[in-house]
């Protein structure tokens, strides 16, 4: 359950598929800014999208908030992890909404700025409040959010 640093140093917990669905999401939505009008690709990234979120969300960030460490500020961390996401709800309607009703004209406006924004949000994620897991959570509560994100993603969406 142990990850080596790039330092050498070791971490409590293995964060690599928590990275590899990130670099899925990245993946995706330039997909789908690129090809546009695929509604599998749109179906698959928004279902572990919200899986995602809802599992992070309850598993992670809400047990993470009141242990953020001394000098990382939970408003300079948290907080504004949680104002990206809240940001990306429009964008993900409006990309739903467009595939939905196969407006290709909206999807070309709109699947580039969600591609932004989810670009922007996870490296926000990555660089500000991965650390913050190492420092704040115990194995158990690690451990508890890989069985949220099954909970989440049920036994068709883990395969996938």
């Amino acid at each position: 359950m142990s990850a080596i640093t790039e330092a050498g140093a070791p971490e409590p917990f293995d964060l690599t598929m928590l990275h590899a669905a990130y670099e899925a999401f990245r993946r995706d939505t330039e997909r789908l800014a690129a090809a546009g009008m695929d509604r599998s690709l749109w179906a698959m990234f928004r279902f572990h999208w919200r899986a995602q979120h809802a599992a992070e969300r309850r598993a992670l960030w809400a047990v993470m908030s009141g242990r953020v460490p001394a000098g990382r500020a939970r408003g300079t961390v948290l907080d504004e992890m949680d104002d990206r996401a809240i940001r990306l709800v429009p964008l993900l309607d409006t990309v739903d909404a467009a595939v939905e009703h196969g407006d290709r004209l909206v999807l070309d406006r709109s699947a580039p700025a969600l591609r932004d924004a989810v670009h922007a949000c996870l490296a926000h994620k990555e660089t500000h409040a991965l650390p913050l897991i190492h420092q704040t959570l115990t194995a158990y509560e690690w451990a508890t959010f890989d069985v949220e994100l099954r909970r989440e993603l049920g036994v068709r969406g883990a395969g996938v």
